[in-house]
């Protein structure tokens, strides 16, 4: 199986949805969410899982939690999500795949940084416009402390990102950047962001030792 063979995808895919934004400090508030493009996306969620139960009634079993959760009146949205991320944990072991590398840029009008890690190679390298060097080396030379950085990379659950992040604003200036996510077959998920962030994209720049921003 690979990383596309996951039974409930399309369900799944509303975690990023439903999870709210991170903006740049600078841009205002410390977390942004719609409230009507969360009612549009519960909506949505909701007029797929009942197809999914119309269509394959074998599953009504593995999807009684979300169902309740979901179609409960005053239902809570961190319960909904929770089940979600059930859901893909529960997918993403089906189909035994793992991270192998993960590659970060980011970039402004003044300068541009580069960053790629492979966990199996156990190399790092990166790239600095304003230094204009590039750099390539052993991540970590103790397989202890791989195995943390492994176990921290795989706590961050790139899988749980949507696949673009946006600050709701007209900006004419700001930080772009790119996350490429390898698995071990060979799919390769690229999500996107502009001055808008993951909650938890702090614990991304962490993975990288020579970051500075």
């Amino acid at each position: 199986m690979g990383y596309y063979d996951q039974r409930y995808l399309e369900l799944t895919d509303f975690i990023g949805k439903l999870t709210p934004i991170k903006p740049d400090p600078i841009f205002g508030e410390e977390s942004y969410f719609s409230e009507e493009e969360r009612i549009d996306n519960i909506n949505e969620l909701k007029a797929i899982l009942s197809d999914i139960l119309s269509r394959r009634p074998d599953e009504i079993k593995d999807l009684r939690g979300l169902s309740e959760v979901l179609f409960t009146r005053n239902f809570k949205l961190s319960e909904v999500v929770s089940e979600l991320k059930r859901l893909k944990d529960e997918d993403l072991l089906r189909a035994n795949i793992s991270i192998y590398q993960v590659g970060f840029s980011e970039s402004s009008m003044m300068d541009s940084y580069e960053r790629e890690i492979d966990f199996f190679d156990n190399t790092y390298k990166s790239y600095s416009n304003i230094e204009n060097k590039y750099l390539k080396g052993v991540y970590s030379k103790d397989k202890n402390e791989l195995d943390k950085k492994y176990k921290a990379m795989e706590d961050i659950h790139f899988e749980y990102w949507k696949e673009s992040y946006d600050f709701p604003g007209i900006i004419c200036d700001g930080i772009e950047w790119h996350l490429g996510v390898r698995y071990t077959d060979n799919t390769l998920i690229s999500i996107f962001g502009m001055n808008a962030y993951p909650l938890n994209y702090d614990d991304l720049l962490a993975l990288f030792p020579d970051y500075e921003r």
